[in-house]
């Protein structure tokens, strides 16, 4: 895609290849153009093609080129002034390629423990952890499932999903399926799924009474306001203060379960890694004293 017209790119082109500096001895990528050279730092066109906005216009796309390419030469050049003035940057080059190790050791880790770890947590082991931990699951509100109907006020056959929307057997729930999507400004099923009061309580008129309290005495509710009849039907509702059910508490209980196992796992690595490169002579030991 272009950014700007051929003009435009040729005239910017032109201005950064007047604005080119010495050539340096290190070679730049072959098939690649070259509009900055600083001491082998190579500024490439696709580079600056790449961060250009796709939304501005030719003309602000000129001047953003131009910006671009002087602030990346002048911090190319104070670069270039901090290694002489530094002079020696072995303690720098050792901190870089130290974080580097630690970067791709630490990749590495994720990728075994995603691969092999996660594998290892059974659902019979979170809910052996749920039962004996009930305590640490312990919900900050109250959270239900169920179902809720907005419907205009002008739509067809409002009685019939008076009727309807407090039944939960199968044929019931299609007939208000096909009714909620033809005639519902909103059609929320969440039978299966555990959602916290304040998030339903959003989707609703004012009321006098908190959804919360509601809900402690009814497991339906009808509301109306000026242009919507609301529906709601509660399945099942757990009290804040209860302990959270164990669908909710699964994937966390698995990450719990998961991090314990994080530094006995790595270190099981290691020690295979260790053990194996020892048995194929893969570790050369110069009189250091380090025993098996």
């Amino acid at each position: 895609m272009r950014l700007f017209p051929g003009q435009c790119l040729a005239a910017v082109l032109l201005l950064m290849l007047l604005c080119q500096c010495r050539k340096a001895e290190v070679q730049a990528d072959p098939g690649r153009t070259v509009l900055v050279s600083i001491d082998g730092n190579f500024l490439y066109e696709d580079e600056l093609i790449s961060v250009i906005p796709t939304d501005l216009t030719p003309e602000d796309s000129a001047l953003f080129a131009q910006r671009f390419i002087r602030n990346w030469t002048s911090d190319m050049l104070l670069y270039r002034n901090a290694l002489r003035n530094i002079g020696d940057t072995k303690e720098i080059d050792n901190l870089v390629e130290n974080y580097r190790k630690a970067l791709v050791v630490q990749k590495y880790e994720r990728s075994l423990m995603d691969q092999k770890l996660s594998k290892t947590v059974t659902a019979q082991e979170i809910e052996s952890f749920y039962n004996e931990n009930s305590s640490l699951f312990v919900l900050q509100e109250p959270v239900i499932k169920g179902l809720l109907l907005k419907i205009p006020l002008s739509a067809p056959n409002l009685s019939r999903m008076r009727e309807l929307y407090r039944k939960t057997d199968d044929e019931s729930f299609d007939e208000i399926e096909k009714y909620g999507v033809r005639y519902a400004v909103r059609y929320e099923f969440f039978y299966d799924t555990w959602v916290p009061v304040s998030d339903v309580e959003m989707l609703l008129p004012g009321m006098d009474t908190s959804l919360e309290r509601t809900l402690a005495s009814t497991d339906h509710l009808e509301i109306k306001d000026s242009e919507f009849i609301y529906f709601l039907n509660v399945s099942e509702f757990v009290e804040r203060g209860s302990v959270k059910p164990l669908e909710q508490a699964y994937d966390e209980i698995r990450k719990l379960l998961i991090n314990s196992r994080q530094v006995e796992f790595i270190q099981q690595v290691k020690n295979e890694l260790y053990d194996d490169a020892l048995e194929k002579g893969g570790i050369l030991f110069n009189n250091v004293g380090v025993t098996e």
